[in-house]
């Protein structure tokens, strides 16, 4: 089946997203970034239009819902708008958001992250949810690495992919059902430096890196994984989860977490999810009927975390200065687990 050059399909555990863009260059991107999740079919379940816009276009006379750094947000009967601030807008129905931009440059940023927050919620109803994580596997075992935003994450994520024999589930959310099992969501590679991918991954040509422009933050540098020699696979044996922290050791220590302390760790990462990325203005619709959806994911985004603490092994490294010794000792623990 050959699909439109403006026209494409993401599935997400079942979930199908049709995706049309008039800017070609956007949408390519976005291919880069969900590769692993296109699919051939002419069903979707739900709807995402972007085209380009002359001039801002709101209802009258509407009074502003809510408002964040990234947008305003207005209610007209059941229509909800998203204007960020005169460069684009959202209007959102029960099964299409239409985007409508006036900067390109905003674009794929917005595209993006609506992609996420919308796959994301229909994900988390279904019971697969995201943790904040990276998530490989190596030599017949699965290993979890929660840590803070900006705390070296991706870093030793792109270190342990240097061994092509390292399969990825995922760079930055990999996902767990309600029974505690892990599954591959692998989007594209971020970095604040283009060398950096080139250091990580000398094999890879230029035209692999595209840029990625963010309102409140610094421009990445992004590789998708179909570039990559590493396979996408989740193995049948163990997970182990590891919480990173940064220190001040010359080298680093695992110890052995119990069930109330991996609990906590999971709870952050996960359960309140606090650094996985999504639109929030889209994430919560604003009623009460979203409140209750949202009170059962969170039980179940709890309930999925408590089973997960019985049936894994959790520790947690104080890493280092070195980025040698931090791959050594993370390695040596999936070696002898």
């Amino acid at each position: 089946m050959s699909l439109g050059k403006n026209l494409l399909f993401l599935d997400f555990f079942g979930f199908i997203l049709e995706i049309s863009c008039d800017h070609d260059e956007t949408l390519a991107k976005i291919r880069e970034d969900f590769h692993f999740f296109i699919c051939e079919t002419t069903k979707s379940n739900f709807i995402v239009e972007c085209k380009k816009a002359d001039s801002l276009d709101l209802p009258e006379n509407i009074r502003a819902k809510s408002q964040s750094q990234n947008s305003i947000t207005y209610i007209n009967q059941d229509v909800k708008f998203q204007d960020y601030y005169g460069k684009a807008w959202t209007e959102t129905y029960s099964y299409k958001v239409y985007i409508r931009y006036i900067d390109f440059e905003i674009l794929h940023e917005i595209l993006y992250l609506v992609i996420l927050s919308y796959s994301g919620k229909n994900m988390d109803k279904r019971g697969f949810h995201k943790i904040h994580a990276c998530a490989i596997s190596r030599d017949r075992r699965n290993l979890v690495f929660m840590m803070p935003s900006k705390g070296g994450k991706t870093t030793l994520f792109m270190d342990l992919l240097s061994d092509e024999q390292t399969s990825i589930i995922s760079d930055d959310t990999p996902v767990v059902n309600r029974f505690g099992n892990l599954h591959a969501f692998p989007l594209r590679i971020g970095s604040e430096s283009r060398n950096t991918l080139f250091n990580s991954f000398p094999y890879i040509s230029e035209k692999s890196i595209y840029e990625f422009d963010r309102q409140y933050f610094s421009k990445k540098y992004l590789l998708g994984l179909k570039h990559l020699k590493n396979k996408v696979f989740v193995s049948s044996g163990p997970t182990l989860f590891l919480i990173g922290y940064r220190s001040t050791r010359k080298t680093p220590k695992i110890f052995k977490l119990n069930r109330w302390q991996f609990l906590k760790e999971l709870f952050h990462h996960m359960v309140v999810g606090v650094g996985l990325p999504m639109v929030i203005e889209h994430f919560f619709r604003l009623g009460w009927k979203d409140s209750f959806v949202n009170l059962k994911i969170f039980i179940s985004r709890l309930v999925a975390a408590v089973i997960i603490t019985f049936r894994h092994d959790s520790y947690l490294i104080e890493m280092s200065q070195s980025r040698t010794e931090n791959l050594k000792a993370v390695r040596e623990l999936l070696d002898e687990k």
